[in-house]
């Protein structure tokens, strides 16, 4: 016999799909031979839509009375198609800064611009002067770099509404 606590998540269409999300996660949260069945302590909480998951998993633990109250709240979260662009532009942005490493220069030494000193690669591990922390790479490709980031970004802008539930039950 023990506790359980459960979080489940899933995208927000109608009030019939909701209905049906109840179902399925209420459906096995109660141990037969403790009881017939789920509690139905639920509270299902409209008036706000929370920035992130994060921020929904803290308003649960807020409204929760630790008596198995269980809470479903709304939140946003990155859209399937906007995450699938996330990773694509992270990837994209991961192979340009590998490509585009000063360790792959064919020379042996690098000069910075900053601070004038002249640096021998095999013994620097990042992209950056040890002496007074540059960045040793073209202002180019710090450009493109940032570039990829602003498109990563922009693709986290696309959300959708997402239902969040806690389930507790003992077992």
């Amino acid at each position: 016999m023990g506790h359980q606590i459960e979080y489940y998540s899933t995208k927000v269409t109608t009030e019939k799909n909701l209905k049906l999300f109840i179902s399925r996660i209420t459906g096995n949260a109660y141990d037969p031979r403790e009881s017939g069945g789920y509690h139905g302590n639920l509270t299902i909480h409209r008036n706000e839509i929370y920035k992130n998951y994060e921020e929904a998993v803290e308003a649960i633990k807020k409204y929760d009375s630790g008596w198995y109250s269980d809470h479903i709240v709304m939140y946003y979260d990155i859209s399937a198609k906007g995450r699938a662009k996330v990773t694509e532009w992270e990837k994209k942005r991961d192979d340009f800064i590998e490509t585009h490493s000063i360790h792959r220069r064919s020379s042996t030494y690098i000069g910075c611009p900053e601070c004038g000193s002249k640096l021998y690669l095999g013994y620097i591990k990042g992209e950056k002067c040890p002496l007074c922390n540059t960045d040793l790479r073209p202002k180019s490709t710090i450009e493109k770099i940032k570039w990829y980031d602003k498109k990563t970004k922009e693709c986290r802008k696309n959300k959708e509404k997402c239902w969040l539930a806690k389930i507790e039950w003992h077992s």
